[in-house]
């Protein structure tokens, strides 16, 4: 896959063990990743909420949506490596981004929640 060929050339890798925990719910800022390959669980009051597979983005929307620590703790499944898309890499991404961009990122998540209360309570 080329774009596989692509995060290659810009970003490092790490292979974690079944079972390993790459970050944990409540943890501070840090890098965000790209699965490579593997299963990662998403959990939150250890809860399992989503599985995530190949070329699944995660440990991103924190520093994209100006939260200071993490919603979830995520748990290999599996033998998984991960691209590391590192924080300083994320935050300049942001600050350089156009402010209508940065605006609609930032407001995105409660916009979601918004619309999803409006049509769940229309049906």
């Amino acid at each position: 896959m080329k774009h596989i060929n692509d995060l290659n050339k810009v970003f490092s890798k790490r292979l974690l063990s079944k079972d390993e925990v790459l970050f944990r719910e409540g943890d501070t800022l840090g890098d965000g990743y790209i699965i490579n390959y593997g299963l990662i669980s998403l959990e939150k009051n250890n809860k399992k909420v989503e599985t995530l597979g190949e070329g699944e983005v995660l440990g991103v929307f924190n520093v994209f949506f100006d939260n200071k620590i993490r919603f979830f703790t995520a748990i290999t499944m599996v033998k998984t490596e991960v691209f590391i898309i590192p924080e300083v890499y994320l935050k300049d991404k942001i600050r350089k981004a156009d402010p209508f961009v940065k605006h609609c990122f930032r407001n995105w998540l409660y916009l979601t929640r918004k619309f999803m209360i409006e049509f769940d309570s229309e049906n």
